[in-house]
């Protein structure tokens, strides 16, 4: 069995947020970046720290893809497709607190 190859240039994705209804934002994105650095790039649009954010890959319809959970993957790992969504929520820990609101 051949692997895909993964496909090069950026993908165009919608970002949306849990806790931002109204928020939704057409971007292009390197398929070439890590998770971990797209946590930092969201965290800059959306105010929710790359700790506190799950981020999940869903198609146009809303249908979940693929969780992006290894910091340490490339976009690309995960085939995007232009215009699918990329979901970010925000994360809480087990004691019902905002993990962004805690200070150390």
């Amino acid at each position: 069995m051949e692997a895909m190859a993964m496909p090069e240039g950026p993908v165009t994705l919608f970002i949306t947020h849990s806790n931002l209804t109204s928020m939704s934002a057409e971007t292009k994105l390197p398929r070439t970046m890590t998770i971990g650095k797209l946590r930092d790039r969201l965290y800059m649009s959306t105010g929710t720290a790359p700790s506190a954010q799950a981020l999940t890959l869903q198609d146009a319809t809303g249908t979940p893809v693929a969780m992006l959970d290894d910091d340490t993957k490339t976009l690309g790992f995960y085939f995007p497709e232009d215009g699918m969504l990329l979901h970010v929520r925000r994360r809480w820990s087990t004691a019902g607190v905002c993990v962004v609101c805690l200070r150390p």
